[in-house]
């Protein structure tokens, strides 16, 4: 699935709206997510390691992980934020 441009992304049901609080240096590996996150930051800074690439969420910048997703993350500053999983077609 080519995820680089969501502009056709149709979102078809909300799963989860959850409010988290994560520490510093808290860390994890997700393998093969299964329904799409989008991750809205407004306290603190968590980055994403996939695909050889880094993904930096914080206030300035909102996350979308797709579906099926395979992941490492790192809280490297403290904070608040808001995690919708949805299903969704593109």
């Amino acid at each position: 699935m080519n995820t680089s441009d969501l502009s056709n992304l149709i979102i078809s049901d909300i799963i989860s709206v959850n409010n988290i609080f994560s520490t510093t240096g808290k860390s994890s590996e997700r393998k093969s997510r299964t329904c799409w996150a989008l991750l809205i930051k407004y306290e603190g800074e968590t980055i994403y390691s996939f695909n050889g690439k880094q993904l930096k969420s914080n206030i300035e910048n909102v996350a979308i992980l797709p579906k099926g997703s395979c992941y490492n993350w790192i809280c490297t500053n403290q904070g608040r934020y808001i995690v919708v999983e949805f299903e969704a077609n593109l």
